[in-house]
């Protein structure tokens, strides 16, 4: 699971990160790991992935509840620590 969380949250090219498909992809991909592994998923990269790609700021308000997904799906399972 390890391998798969640092494959989904590796840097995405500023070209593809501005339309926002491939970052919703992928923010979408590690919200349904969290709820199907939980605390087997690094919660700290996903959340940093999310930061770097400026996912809760992005134009594209797909890409935006995507990371607000993948936040509470963590939050439930982590709780306050997340925050």
């Amino acid at each position: 699971i390890s391998y798969i969380c640092n494959a989904g949250t590796k840097r995405v090219k500023s070209t593809d990160s501005k339309g926002g498909r491939t970052v919703k992809a992928r923010l979408q991909f590690m919200d349904n790991l969290i709820a199907e592994f939980g605390d087997e998923v690094g919660w700290k990269r996903v959340l940093e992935f999310a930061k770097a790609s400026k996912a809760f700021d992005h134009k594209d308000g797909g890409v935006r509840d995507a990371a607000k997904s993948a936040v509470v799906t963590l939050m439930a399972i982590h709780g306050e620590e997340v925050l």
